[in-house]
């Protein structure tokens, strides 16, 4: 392909998209309105990210390596694992920051404005604030420009929304996560390097912000004392406060919304890719972005499509169907209970948790472990009878 491509949203997935465009020779404009933002998320990759993308290992970052999970049942049970591989924790305006930087040095051009509308050029292409380009990316996240001037923004019944406190300072390796009773979401404390990304997301239903912030007060006060030396109280007098959305399509909005054009796509959350049961996005970031890249290289946009839907929407759509399930259903209840005394499920958890283990192979590795997860609950049971 020869010609200009705009790429709206420096993310992970925007970045991607235009360094592999870069170096492959194409003149790139990378728009990100603010490059310097901290991103209000955990910043936990796991195996999902760090396999899926080819230049993770050219990336220099620091980030906390955490081998300790705990996880809170509604009924306040806590469970800890230990986990074969490390979550590492970063901070996403370094983790974003570093994509771009690598994405510039191979020759994309950095343009820190606003993008308001795309339109389309009376002689073929796109205008974007001035400039034109032969194709465009939407990589602008829930509200992305592209997305929403052909009709594809998410509506607000189908986005997740978070609240939450960027917190200083340097705490206990310790991934914390808590589920609440009738809640669809959870509470999560996540230690970054040079402090915390604490938060709740309520990942369907109606958001009611003051119910947010009071659960997530409740976190605090009753889940995270361990954090802080005795004595001494969680102070958020200094933290940051934040707010973000995010996209939580169905299944059938994943099988038919349009992901690309005769000249433009949409990667990362401008696309859905989101996993509705936790609310990860940086892998199907990181992937998109790759994807969407060699499918401009090679002059064809709907194979950036037809890779998606072999690679990554298949798990996103599982992963929507199961959603309900785990949040509405005993599920999550009775599932944390026999997590705390099956040692066999605990395995099963880990690798979930650290991305070893995709929603498509879970119910084949679930029926295989049954009798192991029944013998153990019996030993527990017998046990407590004894």
């Amino acid at each position: 392909m020869t010609g200009k491509v705009a790429i709206i949203g420096g993310g992970p997935s925007g970045a991607v998209c235009g360094l592999h465009l870069a170096r492959a020779g194409i003149d790139v404009l990378l728009f990100e309105r603010n490059p310097r933002r901290e991103k209000p998320c955990g910043g936990g990759l796991t195996l999902r990210a760090t396999k899926g993308s080819s230049i993770w290992r050219e990336l220099q970052i620091d980030g906390s390596k955490v081998y300790r999970l705990r996880l809170i049942s509604p009924s306040r049970r806590q469970i800890d694992l230990e986990l074969e591989a490390p979550i590492r924790i970063v901070s996403r305006r370094h983790l974003d920051g570093a994509l771009r930087r690598l994405a510039i040095s191979a020759g994309a051009t950095p343009i820190e404005e606003t993008v308001r509308k795309p339109v389309p050029a009376s002689k073929g292409g796109w205008r974007i604030n001035g400039y034109h380009a032969d194709i465009v990316v939407g990589a602008g996240g829930v509200n992305d420009p592209v997305a929403r001037y052909h009709g594809l923004s998410f509506p607000r019944e189908r986005r997740g929304r978070a609240v939450g406190y960027f917190v200083r300072g340097t705490f206990p390796r310790r991934i914390v996560c808590r589920f609440f009773p009738g809640l669809c979401g959870y509470a999560w404390w996540f230690p970054r390097p040079d402090h915390a990304s604490l938060g709740i997301e309520l990942l369907g239903g109606k958001f009611k912000l003051e119910r947010a912030w009071s659960l997530l007060k409740q976190f605090v006060r009753q889940d995270l004392h361990h954090l802080i030396p005795p004595g001494e109280k969680f102070d958020l007098k200094d933290a940051r406060p934040y707010a973000w959305a995010e996209p939580l399509p169905d299944p059938k909005t994943l099988e038919t919304r349009p992901l690309n054009g005769r000249d433009w796509l949409v990667v990362g959350d401008a696309a859905g890719l989101v996993d509705t049961i936790t609310g990860e996005g940086i892998p199907y970031a990181l992937i998109s972005g790759e994807l969407a890249a060699k499918a401009i290289q090679a002059g064809r946009l709907v194979e950036y499509t037809n890779a998606l839907q072999n690679e990554i929407l298949p798990e996103l759509k599982l992963a929507a169907r199961l959603a309900p399930m785990f949040y509405f259903s005993p599920l999550l209840r009775s599932s944390l209970f026999v997590l705390a005394k099956s040692r066999t499920l605990q395995a099963v958890t880990k690798d979930m948790a650290t991305g070893h283990q995709n929603y498509r192979g879970f119910k084949m590795r679930m029926l295989r472990d049954t009798p192991s997860i029944v013998k153990d609950l019996g030993r527990y049971l017998t046990g407590r009878i004894l």
